[in-house]
């Protein structure tokens, strides 16, 4: 059974590859096996994470446009009143009355997106949490209670010297400080 190749200006393209058949062909020990499903939930907790930010940045826009009518509306109508004021005097107070409710409205918007923003990013990045403790937990870097085994790598990691330290034990002596 062969397969086809296209050509292509820089030379041929091989064919599109099956991923999981091939990895499936290898045959690999089960480290082998386990590195590869690992990197595959990083990836799928990566596609799920931009999923996310892009529902989120949608969500955003939006609302951003669902502000944007409703400031225009508001406009509209406020213009409205100011030009059917009967006097110049209750014109300014009209005017002075809509920019300050607008700006309190603005205001109280740009909280709302902040919110949104703030929550969407929380989200995406417990998604991203997730999975970095679900990977340290494979590597066997955390406890049942998803903390860092910190103590038990500090156990078995030598440890270093400062760089004089090193030195003198060398027979050699540290350079004074400039």
């Amino acid at each position: 059974m062969s397969q086809k190749t296209t050509a292509a200006p820089w030379g041929r393209i091989p064919p599109a590859l099956d991923l999981r058949k091939l990895i499936d062909k290898l045959e690999l020990p089960e480290v082998g096996r386990r590195l590869v499903a690992g990197q595959r939930k990083d990836i799928e907790a990566l596609v799920e994470a931009n999923r996310q930010a892009y529902l989120a940045l949608e969500a955003l826009g939006k609302r951003q446009q669902e502000l944007l009518r409703a400031a225009y509306d508001a406009w509209q109508t406020g213009t409205r009143e100011v030009i059917a004021a009967p006097d110049l005097a209750s014109k300014a107070r009209q005017s002075a009355k809509r920019s300050q409710q607008a700006f309190s409205e603005a205001l109280a918007d740009l909280r709302d997106l902040a919110e949104m923003a703030v929550a969407s990013n929380r989200q995406v990045l417990g998604v991203l949490n997730e999975r970095a403790g679900q990977r340290l937990q494979e590597i066997g870097l955390t406890t049942g209670a998803g903390k860092v085994a910190t103590e038990a790598v500090a156990d078995d990691a030598p440890q270093a010297q400062p760089p004089s330290r090193r030195r003198a034990a060398a027979g050699r002596t540290a350079r004074p400080p400039r």
